[in-house]
């Protein structure tokens, strides 16, 4: 809602706000700025470094370190204290970059799995087993790096219906025979969290989410789904505001994927559509918006047949889906097809098409 983005904006200047004391500089440089009349960090932001030198009599070079402290110390979400060599001196050659799905074949599709440290997205029509997907990929997070997991927990974050707990129990039994591992263990480091509004996923997002991550070892973060919200609480008229929103909320997630090294997953429902590039008619929803804020985005669509209920309790002839991926700095525009049992989502023997 409109009323949240404000509150985000307050809470930026909120920051802007402190004393100049606080700065990083030389003790005659705050000394200066008090002469001045200048004892908040607003009052050194919103005045230019020529102005700056007028009114406190400092040098270029004073003038101009004052100011990069002062961005730092107000916005320190976008400090920039690195170089390219130096992320490539210290990078960790061991980190993981793909989470495994669980599935060898659907591993070769993607890859190698989901990118770490990334936002992927998964669309789908109705049934088409998004959420049986992302339920699977809270169980591989929990094995050993050396096997495809990141040897974390998982936070499921829940703004639809209630969470699926019983299905989730079934598929943590037969994981549980494969991995040799307890199923209470394995049920004790999945996390489910409730946002049934656009402001109460705003606090996940801000405070629950970091703490969640910095104690339990959180490795895999899933958001099901971004659309349920942004479709109810936004008119037609507010996609100015909605799209503003979309961007801070996937700007939010994207930092907490990277500074933690979490696999990010998003759930996306979809909407009608007359491009001929579009996947049966429909397109994932939010728009261009969300989209820009997406890194690997997939398609998961189902044909005809009977629900995925039915599928599990009557053991009827398994229904082939098709998942593809839209775009990916790392892939192609491929499809594969999969289907659903009772142990999970597994990829078919199907070549893949471009």
């Amino acid at each position: 809602m409109w009323w949240e983005i404000q509150r985000m904006k307050c809470t930026s200047n909120n920051t802007q706000e402190k004393p100049i004391s606080l700065l990083n500089v030389h003790p005659r440089i705050i000394s200066a700025f008090h002469k001045a009349g200048l004892h908040k960090l607003t009052s050194v932001l919103t005045l230019s470094a020529g102005d700056l030198r007028r009114r406190t009599g400092l040098s270029r070079l004073d003038v101009q370190g004052a100011l990069e402290a002062a961005s730092k110390a107000a916005f320190p979400q976008y400090a920039v204290d690195t170089t390219v060599l130096k992320m490539y001196e210290n990078k960790d050659s061991k980190a993981p970059v793909h989470l495994s799905t669980g599935c060898p074949r659907l591993n070769s599709f993607l890859g190698g799995g989901l990118l770490v440290s990334a936002l992927n997205e998964v669309a789908g029509t109705s049934a088409a087993g998004k959420t049986q997907f992302c339920l699977q990929l809270c169980l591989t997070v929990q094995l050993p790096r050396d096997q495809g997991g990141l040897d974390g927990g998982a936070v499921y974050v829940c703004t639809e219906d209630a969470f699926p707990h019983k299905r989730l129990q079934q598929m943590v039994e037969a994981f549980a025979k494969k991995s040799g591992r307890a199923p209470l263990e394995i049920s004790d480091k999945i996390f489910v969290e409730h946002a049934v509004t656009i402001s109460s996923l705003s606090v996940q997002l801000q405070y629950k989410l970091p703490s969640l991550l910095t104690q339990h070892n959180i490795k895999l973060v899933v958001v099901d789904s971004m659309a349920a919200l942004f479709r109810v609480e936004f008119s037609e008229a507010q996609s100015p505001q909605r799209a503003q929103l979309l961007r801070a909320f996937g700007a939010q997630l994207k930092k907490l994927s990277n500074e933690f090294s979490a696999a990010l997953v998003c759930v996306n429902q979809v909407t009608a559509a007359i491009d001929e590039e579009c996947v049966g008619g429909v397109k994932p929803a939010l728009g261009l918006a969300w989209a820009e804020q997406v890194t690997v985005r997939l398609m998961m669509t189902r044909s005809e047949g009977v629900g995925d209920e039915t599928e599990l309790q009557q053991n009827a002839t398994l229904v082939l889906r098709d998942m593809e991926v839209l775009f990916a700095p790392h892939l192609p525009k491929v499809t594969t097809q999969y289907f659903i049992d009772k142990t999970g989502v597994h990829g078919d023997e199907h070549i893949t098409s471009p």
